[in-house]
């Protein structure tokens, strides 16, 4: 699937979607209607896994209605997504997924790598390849003290800057909302539950919030004036519920 603009992605300020020129908007606001630039077209990994996604909960919808022809179509159909996915956006030097434009890999390591395990697109192999190099090594990659970042903190996009609704450092509530429907799934259940604790530790850590957007993936702190995201309010309660404070 081609990305036109930033917000076919919806990550505002990542340095995936936006550098190059590339627009917050298509042109008309025309989702249609591709930016005059040199970097574009882009294929993407994240919308590229939501059509997997996408094809395979249809075939599972017509499983349930008893339609086996129409399942079967369908389940095809996300095979040949799967296969195109790994031929044309895999790397099997850095054992990453990137977005792939005709100068090649964008090479950024960002949170959209997650939404190849929301989807199930991969094998438990080779999910367990990339979440053991990316994921599990303290200070490399995604593991920051209060993960996930929406950039790898070794990667040279990363932000240091951490401004407020930014998807080029901060770790955002969207992103461990979804953690919650993989990380189980692909066998993760113990870190899952480390991870609640650590948005749990923030939020009791920083009394001044008041379940904002994100965090500082350094240092659990809130960031920005946002008040009662909801994302953020479901990882709370996700949270005491896991860890057994709620019954």
């Amino acid at each position: 699937v081609e990305m036109f603009c930033e917000y076919d992605t919806g990550h505002d300020k990542d340095p995936r979607v936006t550098d190059g020129g590339i627009p917050g908007t298509c042109p008309d606001l025309d989702a249609r209607k591709m930016p005059d630039l040199p970097v574009l077209p882009i294929l993407s990994v994240d919308l590229s896994a939501a059509l997997y996604g996408g094809r395979m909960a249809l075939a599972e919808t017509a499983e349930i209605l008893g339609q086996a022809e129409e399942a079967a179509a369908w389940r095809k159909k996300a095979e040949e997504t799967r296969q195109t996915i790994r031929e044309l956006l895999y790397d099997p030097e850095d054992d990453f997924y990137y977005d792939r434009n005709k100068q090649g890999f964008r090479k950024y390591r960002t949170e959209h790598i997650t939404r190849l395990f929301l989807n199930r697109v991969l094998t438990q192999a080779e999910f367990d390849s990339i979440y053991e190099r990316y994921f599990m090594v303290p200070g490399q990659g995604f593991c920051s003290p209060y993960p996930i970042p929406a950039v790898a903190i070794d990667d040279p996009h990363f932000d240091h800057t951490f401004p407020k609704n930014s998807w080029a450092c901060n770790t955002q509530g969207l992103t461990t909302l979804r953690a919650i429907l993989w990380m189980d799934h692909y066998g993760r259940s113990e870190d899952l539950t480390a991870l609640l604790a650590n948005w749990l530790r923030a939020i009791l850590d920083h009394p001044e919030t008041t379940f904002q957007q994100e965090i500082h993936p350094f240092t659990g702190a809130p960031i920005g004036q946002g008040v009662n995201y909801s994302p953020t309010l479901l990882i709370y309660l996700e949270a005491v519920k896991r860890l057994g404070w709620m019954e």
